[in-house]
């Protein structure tokens, strides 16, 4: 019987998605602005308090939501998939969630010190990831889009909806390969292109493995999570956070080599609740 590729299993289907996604984020973008032009009209005696303020960190969330979940309407109008076949909340063991915790940890130390490496051997002037964070104006709401929102949204989309198509038509090394790839080009962060290929890697990984985006969503989270404390909690480690004005830094040798220990455990602990299809999905028979 010959195999079902689900969309997005191309190139073209993927350009497809994105310029949907695109539309369908711009559109709500703009129906909330004009809601807001509409509102402040209305005397303040007659609305009261109520307004639909246009920075605000809740509302980007919520109309994110809204546009992977009409994304996931198109998807399976496009193909009659199920919103169960894109939306794989399978259960998980716990013992699983466990072992991905010093995987990111070990791996995020790790990849940090290959970002400074390239950062030594090619700089970019002027440049910070700190920026991408001064966007969202102070550490709460960061943390609720970088650490919350992103990782369900993100995982939806690259790995329940993209890196599946994917699998349908290429060999599971080849899509994740592919969707790690396209993960780090979509996140326009020059610094850390190839550290975040290696985070798609992880993560599709975990995927295919699972077919869950349960273990997907914890470990973005965790990863993010990293990255989050490290511009607001560890500053006074050389190198953790990287800084743009005061040049390529390395990171000191112990955490290096805390970060190799705990990613060699992290990766053994893995393998070993991989290789035990009983430390899976709660529901493997």
């Amino acid at each position: 019987m010959e195999k079902l590729e689900k969309f997005p299993y191309s190139f073209v289907n993927l350009l497809e998605l994105f310029f949907v996604y695109i539309f369908i984020s711009v559109s709500l973008t703009l129906l909330y602005v004009l809601a807001h032009v509409i509102i402040e009209t209305i005397p303040f005696s007659e609305r009261g308090n109520f307004s639909l303020p246009l920075k605000s960190i809740f509302a980007s969330a919520l109309m994110q939501l809204l546009s992977i979940l009409i994304l996931i309407y198109y998807v399976s109008r496009k193909q009659n998939r199920t919103w169960a076949d894109i939306l794989r909340f399978k259960s998980v063991k716990p013992i699983l969630i466990a072992s991905i915790i010093p995987l990111i940890l070990g791996s995020g130390i790790i990849r940090s010190e290959i970002s400074n490496l390239l950062n030594h051997i090619v700089t970019i002037p002027g440049y910070s990831s700190r920026d991408v964070l001064k966007l969202f104006g102070n550490p709460l709401n960061s943390f609720i889009f970088v650490v919350i929102t992103a990782p369900i949204i993100e995982e939806i989309l690259f790995r329940g909806i993209i890196l599946e198509g994917f699998l349908s038509r290429y060999s599971p090394r080849k899509a994740i390969l592919i969707s790690a790839f396209i993960f780090s080009i979509v996140h326009l962060n020059p610094l850390h292109f190839f550290d975040i290929i290696l985070v798609g890697i992880i993560l599709g990984y975990l995927y295919t493995t699972t077919r869950s985006l349960i273990p997907c969503i914890i470990a973005h989270s965790l990863n993010n999570v990293l990255g989050w404390g490290s511009h607001y909690l560890t500053s006074d480690i050389s190198a953790v956070v990287d800084n743009a004005l005061e040049g390529p830094q390395f990171q000191p040798l112990w955490l290096d080599l805390f970060g190799i220990l705990i990613l060699m455990f992290g990766v053994w602990a893995l393998i070993k609740t991989i290789d035990n299809p009983q430390g899976l999905n709660t529901n493997t028979q």
